[in-house]
């Protein structure tokens, strides 16, 4: 029998967190040449990771899988078992991602400490408490290395998601379905939602934002969404003055990484959308919450092409926004769209200047 080798990493929540993770793969990659490097993460989060260089495989995580749990679960034991792992590192604990490895026979399990019975399942761990915010949560990834051997000195933290050119050409069909006949053209991405994950700018504000680039750069505007955001689209559309379309729901999360890859400028809140167009090299202009969980330290663009506003407020809120009890209630409208404007302005123009396509518009 084969002895046991490779490295499971688990990040089984949502888009943004798999898309911070990457530098973690390359890390490994890099420091453990030989060793087959394995991830499991959520269903809906796959296409993040599927082709992602340096991994043997990727295992796809049901949390919620109803009447088939059970058997499914089983399943996915039964499978890892067969890859026959030797170390598990877990970058964000969920304690029925660490009973399957466990129960898969995985013997070494490493991973942050934010339940007491993580205890009696890991064979090792880190206490991180990421509410106190004191780096990026790509650093606090990073971080966990330590426990399998890789220090700080080599850790790769440069993030970047490879995008297939078959998948650009089906994004741009899509839009050409929509009425957009010559996407490779450019156009600008304003993702207005965010799940209601964290504070958020307002519609209106997005929608005048959208007009003056619009009418400024010359560039239609793309509306990217779920589906369940479509009236929320279709009303901001038609408050903006220029070349727009609603793209609610219209791209497969693979489709929309290749949409948001080939934008000139991609403007919206903390959400996983932004994550993916930092780590696709696009120029992003974000906005967010001052509230400390869910602020620019931990959560910002990372990349070098990025601007990150969030109002001026010493906000009292640690973990999520109290709302009119607080003294600075609503703050997101001092953001104003004049300044959200000119920062887009002054990124979108940087850009344009150094892939040398002449002066700003």
């Amino acid at each position: 029998m084969d002895s046991e080798r490779g490295i499971l990493i688990t990040r089984t929540d949502r888009i943004g967190d798999v898309v911070l993770s990457l530098p973690v793969i390359r890390t490994i990659n890099r420091f453990y040449p030989d060793e087959p490097i394995h991830m499991m993460v959520s269903s809906y989060a796959y296409p993040i990771v599927e082709n992602y260089p340096g991994l043997a495989s990727v295992i796809r995580y049901e949390p919620d899988e109803g009447s088939n749990k059970v058997s499914r679960t089983k399943q996915l034991i039964q499978h890892i078992r067969d890859l026959r792992i030797k170390r598990a590192l877990m970058l964000f604990y969920d304690a029925d991602v660490l009973s399957i490895i466990k129960k898969a026979g995985i013997k070494e399990r490493f991973g942050p400490l934010t339940k007491i019975s993580g205890m009696f399942n890991y064979t090792a761990w880190r206490s991180q408490h990421r509410s106190k915010v004191d780096q990026h949560e790509l650093e606090y990834n990073l971080a966990l290395l330590d426990m399998i051997g890789i220090k700080d000195r080599f850790y790769d933290a440069t993030l970047e998601l490879p995008v297939a050119k078959n998948n650009k050409m089906l994004a741009f069909e899509i839009l050409r379905r929509e009425g957009f006949d010559n996407p490779s053209n450019g156009y600008i991405i304003i993702h207005p939602g965010c799940g209601g994950s964290a504070l958020n700018w307002r519609y209106a504000y997005y929608a005048e934002l959208a007009s003056r680039l619009a009418e400024t750069t010359g560039l239609p505007i793309v509306l990217t969404g779920m589906e369940s955001e479509n009236q929320i689209l279709a009303s901001i559309k038609q408050h903006i003055r220029g070349v727009v379309y609603n793209t609610a729901g219209k791209f497969s999360l693979k489709e929309l990484i290749a949409l948001i890859s080939e934008a000139k400028l991609f403007i919206g809140p903390s959400t996983g959308p932004m994550h993916i167009a930092a780590a696709t090299s696009v120029p992003v202009v974000s906005i967010f919450s001052p509230v400390k969980v869910q602020s620019v330290k931990r959560w910002g663009p990372y990349s070098k092409e990025s601007i990150a506003i969030a109002p001026r407020v010493e906000c009292p809120a640690k973990l999520k926004c109290i709302g009119s009890k607080c003294s600075y209630y609503n703050c997101m409208d001092t953001v104003s769209v004049d300044e959200v404007f000119e920062k887009a302005r002054k990124i979108y123009d940087e850009s344009i200047h150094q892939m040398g396509l002449g002066l700003s518009f």
